[in-house]
């Protein structure tokens, strides 16, 4: 089967080549690389010229920029082929991610998109802990129970393979959840009826650095991702979606021991975020800090992040 690997760029020279190695050197090679330039003012338009000039699979499209969400569209439209996996400039495909998602999508023909687990890297490629996904959701059953239960679906974005006319007469990415535009579209098409899966193994490497988007918009994303959630919570009760502003100014009304103990779980959430900043660039001092310091503010999130990261993927021996 043919599929369209798509990448969108935005001044990501530093570690794009290293994500378009990953796709060409995968086993199954009927593929074609799109990337979709949003007005990067780096090098990153010489190298996407380079690798179209040595492998005729390779093809780019610029535009002036216009944001993530825009450029991921962009990539939905112009995508050859039936299939598109999803894969950011600072991320990596281990050899056979799209070989076994194909695979899978093989044995579960209704899926519309397939996700996988993965390993979080750093800067130089080192691998520091497992990444699952809520769920897991590995077969149609799964799938079905997490979303009538409410849980929010995510994947790791880099890892999903998706269906391109069922994402796009869905609408696409919505560009006003900045950050999380990618969990409120998973759980849109959740919500027609379409099947989401997982493939139960680490096939992407997804870095951490300080320019990431994760590390670098940590408040506003969980801003947005509450809203998405709240927009998610209505739709299902077949309530009206709440405005950005309309939500904010409910959550100021909350009472405050709400406040705090929402605070509190940020808190410590960011603190958590910042350790593992820390350990991705080797400063375990740094990092002993901050853990502790996200231990005593919210345990629970770090002993729950540190059994998914590190006990857990020995258990199932990844």
């Amino acid at each position: 089967m043919k599929i369209s690997v798509v990448i969108p760029v935005h001044n990501g020279d530093r570690f794009l080549p290293e994500a378009i190695e990953s796709v060409l050197g995968q086993s199954h090679q009927d593929f074609e690389i799109l990337l979709v330039d949003d007005g990067s003012t780096d090098g990153s338009q010489g190298i996407m010229k380079r690798y179209a000039r040595l492998d005729r699979r390779v093809r780019f499209v610029t535009q002036e920029n216009r944001g993530r969400c825009e450029a991921a569209n962009r990539c939905l439209e112009e995508a050859r082929y039936d299939w598109v996996a999803r894969l950011d400039a600072d991320d990596v495909f281990l050899p056979t991610k799209i070989e076994r998602q194909l695979q899978y999508l093989a044995e579960h023909p209704e899926g519309r998109v397939i996700g996988t687990f993965g390993y979080f890297i750093n800067e130089e490629g080192k691998r520091l802990g497992f990444i699952g996904t809520t769920g897991p959701f590995v077969d149609a059953g799964g799938f079905r129970k997490h979303a009538e239960n409410g849980v929010p679906i995510r994947f790791i974005h880099s890892s999903v393979m998706m269906h391109r006319r069922t994402v796009l007469d869905a609408g696409g990415y919505r560009s006003e959840f900045l950050q999380v535009e990618d969990m409120d579209l998973w759980n849109r098409l959740a919500e027609r009826g379409h099947l989401l899966l997982t493939v139960p193994e680490p096939l992407v490497l997804y870095r951490i650095h300080g320019r990431s988007v994760s590390v670098e918009k940590k408040k506003e994303q969980e801003l947005y991702d509450a809203w998405a959630l709240e927009r998610m919570r209505r739709r299902r009760q077949g309530g009206d979606e709440p405005s950005l502003a309309d939500f904010m100014e409910e959550q100021e009304r909350r009472p405050w021991h709400e406040k705090a103990g929402a605070r509190r779980k940020y808190t410590g959430e960011a603190l958590y975020q910042k350790a593992a900043l820390y350990y991705a660039e080797g400063d375990f001092i740094g990092m002993s800090f901050m853990l502790a310091a996200a231990a005593a503010v919210h345990p629970v999130h770090v002993f729950r992040r540190i059994y998914e990261r590190k006990v857990y993927p020995l258990l199932k021996g990844f």
